[in-house]
């Protein structure tokens, strides 16, 4: 008889490696060794599959601490909030991730900085400065309580300062021809909303009433477009626009200087790595973004 335990078995397993955060990353990977047996390769890929979602698991079991639950808000409410207060020091502000993970609180604490520059006139270094379009947005947009309130403000506005650096860059390149051919106009805006869609995450393009339907028939506009004109002309590039196919997590590292930033990863590239001996962040460092 097969000693293959069920995926909720090893569910329950990850969960309960939550209690010992230190060692987490270290012992999942040696968790329901157990499950394989010599049957055949079958087994071997369940065991596997039930390790990788044990990893995922405990990523995802990772949360922050918000007396209101201001982080579960539409990023629509959190923006107005931040917009609106008259406060030094908000509600919103007090969040913090359940750990005493060093990395994560202190990018955790960059982002309370930085919000706080800005609610008294000044310019200050957003901590998800450099980050893919798409991947501010799925930090913005994301409401499952694994993110801080002023995280997902400031990712937030770091995509719309992104955006509008894009927006302006098309500006000054079409100017030109579309002072020649004021009808080309309407297609420039159509390529840069088309453009903009595809650094959208999935809630962003349903929050903004996007179907795939529209989006299908501003792409077959364009294309109608392109084809009735000669001009040749296609949407600026946007730089840094989406995450790789595979990204779906935040993970926090250590730079050269000893400063954490972010970066973006797949938790199956890191599953990877980790079963073949190399060293990767700890678990506690880690935000599940999603697709």
């Amino acid at each position: 008889m097969s000693n293959v335990k069920p995926i909720s078995d090893i569910l329950q397993y990850g969960r309960s490696l939550l209690e010992d955060p230190h060692n987490r990353t270290d012992r999942w990977l040696s968790a329901y060794a157990d499950n394989q047996n010599d049957t055949g390769s079958a087994s071997v890929s369940l065991s596997d599959s039930g390790r990788y979602q044990s990893f995922l698991a405990m990523i995802q079991d990772n949360r922050v601490i918000s007396e209101q639950g201001e982080n579960l808000q539409n990023i629509a409410v959190l923006v107005k909030a931040f917009e609106n207060t008259r406060s030094l020091r908000p509600e919103f502000l007090n969040d913090i991730p359940d750990t005493e993970d060093e990395a994560r609180l202190a990018l955790s604490g960059g982002c309370v900085v930085y919000i706080n520059a800005l609610l008294r006139g000044k310019q200050g270094l957003n901590p998800f400065a450099g980050l893919s379009r798409q991947a501010l947005s799925l930090i913005a947009w994301n409401t499952s309580g694994a993110l801080t309130s002023a995280e997902r403000i400031a990712a937030y506005l770091e995509m719309n300062q992104c955006d509008q650096r894009y927006e302006t860059a098309v500006f000054y390149a079409t100017e030109m021809q579309v002072n020649d051919m004021p009808d080309m106009l309407s297609a420039v805006e159509l390529g840069t909303q088309i453009t903009l869609i595809e650094g959208m995450c999935e809630a962003e393009k349903q929050d903004k009433g996007m179907t795939s339907e529209q989006i299908h028939t501003l792409q077959s506009h364009f294309k109608i477009w392109q084809q009735d004109n000669d001009s040749g002309y296609q949407p600026l590039h946007y730089a840094n626009l989406v995450k790789g196919d595979n990204a779906d997590l935040l993970v926090a590292h250590t730079g050269w200087n000893g400063e954490f930033h972010w970066k973006v990863d797949s938790s199956q590239r890191l599953f990877d790595a980790q079963k073949k001996g190399h060293q990767i962040a700890p678990v506690t460092r880690m935000v599940y973004l999603g697709s």
